[in-house]
This record gives structure tokens, C-alpha cells and sequence, in this order.
């Protein structure tokens, strides 16, 4: 089920939304995949340089952020999952 939630109305189904999944990466960035935008705090785009999958930096570490530049892999960074 896909849909949206709003706090005065409860869940509604959404007609139309694109398809957006987020896949946690062991020891890795959250890659987005899917129609998405990314905003700042002030809801201005963020501009990204290509299009496609998006991947966010978990480890903090990013130069480029909230973009995963691979700081966790020079870093050592980790989850601490399981995988």
C-alpha cells in the first residue's frame, strides 16, 4: 500500500505517487531509488549532479553532504550490522 499520511485526516492512498524505496546499505550510505527531490530545511532544492539513484551519507563524515561522497569507506566507518 502506498500512500500519504497526514496528522488531522489519518493514512490516505495516494493515486499517482511515483514508487520511492530506500535501501540501507551495510556499512554504507542510504541509496534512494526513485523520483525524489532533495530540500534543505528552507524547502530550496538541494541540485544534484546527475540523475538517478541518490545515495545519502549515514556516517557524518561526507564533504559533500547530505550526499555520500565515500568518507565511511576512508573513515572505517560502520553500522554495526549484522552483514
Amino acid at each position: 500500500m502506498v500512500g500519504t499520511c497526514d496528522v488531522d485526516d489519518g493514512w490516505e492512498e495516494a493515486e499517482d505517487m511515483p514508487e520511492v524505496t530506500i535501501e540501507v546499505r551495510t556499512n554504507g550510505p542510504y541509496r534512494v531509488k526513485g523520483a525524489v527531490s532533495i530540500v534543505d530545511m528552507a524547502g530550496n532544492a538541494i541540485p544534484r549532479e546527475k540523475d538517478g539513484d541518490v545515495f545519502l551519507c549515514r556516517c557524518g563524515q561526507s564533504g559533500e553532504k547530505p550526499f555520500c561522497d565515500g568518507s565511511h569507506k576512508r573513515c572505517g566507518w560502520q553500522d554495526g550490522s549484522a552483514g
